[in-house]
């Protein structure tokens, strides 16, 4: 007896909600009466600036909670033909909606929330089945106020920007249009001493090359010098940066640079400079710019370190370290 007491309503019940606030939006309901699963419930965002493709919006919103209905009613294998009657009937419903607000006074009217509703016949077909699928399958716990079917379509909100994503964009910017060419661009690069010494393209590798390109400005030696003694040597001006220095049977080769015109030479046993204004001088220790500096050798004052040669650099073959000529 419990279970014939389910009472159908005569009719369902379509609901659509425009609320323009903080957060306009749509909210939707369809009521088809069906114990512990009676509204099916939709919300979605609204864009309040193109109402036209807003009403197109709404209409696939319906069908989706038409399809959401459809879905439950196939869990519990509802017939297809009742299925597809209840679907046309619902679509039939939502052309023939009433503005609930039409027909009340100026001042007692808010634009804040428009609410149109549709009430339609449930088909009959439908509430046998659903007595059949639901009811029965409810046994005596039948409940005319169930818990709710709901769909919420919502989007991410674009985060406040900080003054670190505005700088981001900047530096991606001007990197893809410098980049994106339909040319390619090119740099001349120039050494310390302002020789050009040729040109990179502007792609993604820029970087490496130009760091390439700095190395070989580096490298860029003189012809190797020999001197038979040290006071010929220092009475002799050099030019650029030798290959390598002789002196006395011994090969120095180089080791380090500070810029263009200055050099430290590693030999068997000690080093030896050669400074800008072309003059030379051998040293029983490794010698620092600082300690060059105290002694009064001509050392410019931008010059602070010496710059380690890369190991691939080129090393005349004509004499060996420490060996004699």
């Amino acid at each position: 007896m419990d279970k014939q007491g389910y009472i159908s309503p005569e009719q369902g019940r379509l609901e659509i909600s425009v609320i323009r606030d903080a957060q306009p939006r749509v909210e939707m309901t369809l009521d088809l009466g069906i114990p512990n699963f009676t509204v099916f419930s939709l919300k979605m965002p609204l864009a309040e600036d193109d109402p036209r493709a807003m009403s197109g919006l709404v209409a696939e919103a319906v069908n989706a909670m038409c399809d959401e209905a459809s879905a439950f009613m196939l869990s519990l294998e509802y017939p297809e033909e009742v299925i597809v009657q209840l679907y046309a009937t619902v679509l039939a419903a939502f052309k023939n909606m009433v503005n609930t607000g039409e027909g009340q006074p100026d001042a007692g009217t808010d634009d804040t929330v428009k609410t149109f509703t549709a009430s339609f016949s449930l088909p009959q077909s439908f509430v046998n089945e659903t007595r059949k699928k639901v009811v029965t399958a409810a046994g005596k716990d039948i409940r005319r106020t169930p818990k709710m079917r709901h769909l919420e379509l919502t989007y991410a909100k674009p985060g406040k920007p900080s003054v670190n994503d505005t700088a981001k964009v900047i530096r991606q910017y001007r990197g893809r249009t410098v980049k994106n060419q339909p040319r390619p661009l090119f740099i001349v690069v120039y050494d310390v001493g302002g020789k050009a010494i040729g040109t990179i393209p502007v792609d993604s590798n820029f970087k490496n090359n130009l760091l390439r390109a700095t190395r070989r400005a580096a490298l860029d030696f003189t012809p190797a010098v020999s001197f038979a003694n040290e006071q010929q040597m220092r009475s002799t001006q050099v030019n650029g940066i030798p290959k390598a220095i002789s002196v006395g049977g011994f090969t120095y080769l180089p080791e380090a640079v500070a810029g263009p015109d200055m050099a430290l030479y590693h030999g068997p046993q000690d080093w030896l400079v050669k400074f800008p204004d072309g003059r030379t001088e051998v040293f029983p220790g490794r010698p620092g710019i600082r300690s060059l500096r105290r002694l009064n050798f001509p050392v410019p004052l931008h010059r602070f370190n010496w710059t380690t040669l890369p190991r691939d650099v080129e090393i005349p073959q004509e004499a060996g370290i420490g060996e004699k000529e």
